[in-house]
């Protein structure tokens, strides 16, 4: 990757900061036969009946090589906001989900898959591979956590945090759903289940649940959880309230969502894995896999 501009002498100069990542690994040849007909699960048709026209090359914008630019962008993000921690993982492959109570922040990145579970990961290897060898891939939910979220983040109508960020998970290739909170699940709740009660803390109110999954009326509560799987049932009181005191500093969420997506057929690093802030979780096409 290349820095062409807003960057000197390691710190940003308050112009436009634009990065070239060279498609170097490029083989057209390998899409020749593309040439000749759609491929299902593919935009090739969508494309080609809204442009007249198409790169059969690849895919183009519709290529997964496309979400290296959000990655390196994300990266400059961070740094943006460096009080919010962003962390991802894949929570589920072909169906194969992993144990909850086997997570482990540690192992994300030990192995090929950003698998918290040791024991899950191995499955997935299996997976994988039988579906490679077989030409074919497999789906995938992926969750993401962003634990420092002040609250006020967002706001109400057209610009809510959680419709943001559900713009944002959608416009990746090959995603094809998305959940915040406790998405659908929420669906089968009463209404008292549903609620996220709070009770008066020292810098705030405080949270005892999280199915709204730190977001209300499009906006961050501050309300922190640490990973993508539903907090805990409310308890039977739920009783809004009100801070004891005026809150000094506003504080900090943690979001997290899950996404899903169609895995390429190798057991390559997935470099979309690594996105925004809230949990959300999504269902995939298993065709629609990236070029």
């Amino acid at each position: 990757m290349r820095i062409l501009s807003g960057v000197f002498d390691g710190r940003t100069t308050g112009t436009p900061i634009s990065l070239m990542i060279e498609n170097v690994d490029q083989r057209s040849k390998d899409y020749s036969d593309v040439a000749k007909a759609y491929r299902p699960g593919h935009a090739d048709y969508a494309y080609d009946a809204k442009y007249g026209f198409r790169d059969y090359r690849g895919g183009g914008r519709s290529s997964a090589r496309e979400t290296a630019a959000r990655v390196a962008a994300g990266a400059i993000a961070r740094l943006v906001v460096p009080q919010v921690r962003v962390r991802a993982w894949v929570e589920a492959i072909g169906g194969d989900a992993i144990d909850p109570a086997n997570f482990d922040d540690a192992q994300i990145d030990q192995n090929p898959f950003f698998c918290p579970d040791a024991e899950a990961a191995l499955r997935w290897e299996a997976l994988v591979d039988a579906a490679r060898k077989a030409g074919s891939s497999l789906g995938a939910v992926i969750a993401c956590e962003a634990t420092g979220v002040p609250a006020g983040w967002g706001a109400p109508l057209y610009a809510k945090l959680d419709a943001e960020l559900a713009s944002a998970c959608m416009s990746i290739n090959a995603v094809k759903g998305i959940e915040i909170g406790d998405g659908f699940a929420a669906a089968a709740l009463s209404g008292e289940a549903n609620a996220d009660p709070m009770r008066p803390g020292a810098e705030g109110p405080e949270f005892l649940a999280n199915h709204a999954g730190g977001i209300a009326g499009g906006i961050a509560t501050g309300h922190g959880s640490r990973s993508s799987r539903p907090a805990r049932s409310s308890p039977p009181s739920r009783r809004s309230v009100r801070p004891a005191r005026p809150r000094r500093s506003p504080p900090r969420a943690a979001t997290t969502l899950a996404w899903a997506s169609a895995a390429c057929p190798s057991s390559r690093r997935w470099s979309h894995s690594c996105l925004p802030i809230r949990r959300c979780s999504t269902a995939a096409n298993a065709a629609d896999r990236g070029t």
